[in-house]
């Protein structure tokens, strides 16, 4: 008799409900904004994280701006369809580890862009 998997902790049972609000309800909208941003008007929000030094994108470059958007529309898919499809805590872990992961570089490429940490 092969042994039966464990029970998945619900992440409904385990996560506080406004880390759960936050990351299925609010953060996702918000994040369509950068991606409406990034694939409209990149100029725009070249310019709001640089701190306006730089308002304008280069032609060549622009499908940067379009891999950026999809990322995020990644993140997106992940915080408004998946998170709320899977009520396993574990599941929710590995998809916040990834979308952590990706802040760390987003926050890092922020100071990048005003001239570093110092």
């Amino acid at each position: 008799m092969a042994p039966s998997s464990p029970t998945p902790t619900k992440a409904t049972d385990s996560i506080p409900y406004l880390y759960r609000f936050l990351l299925t309800s609010l953060e996702g909208p918000m994040a369509i904004g950068g991606v409406l941003l990034a694939l409209f008007a990149p100029g725009q929000y070249l310019s709001g994280i640089t701190r306006e030094t730089l308002t304008t994108t280069h032609g060549p470059t622009d499908f940067i701006y379009t891999q950026l958007a999809g990322a995020w529309l990644y993140i997106v898919f992940t915080e408004l369809v998946i998170m709320r499809a899977i009520d396993d805590v574990r599941v929710w872990k590995y998809l916040c580890a990834g979308i952590l992961c990706s802040d760390v570089l987003f926050t890092h490429s922020l100071a990048e862009a005003v001239g570093g940490w110092g």
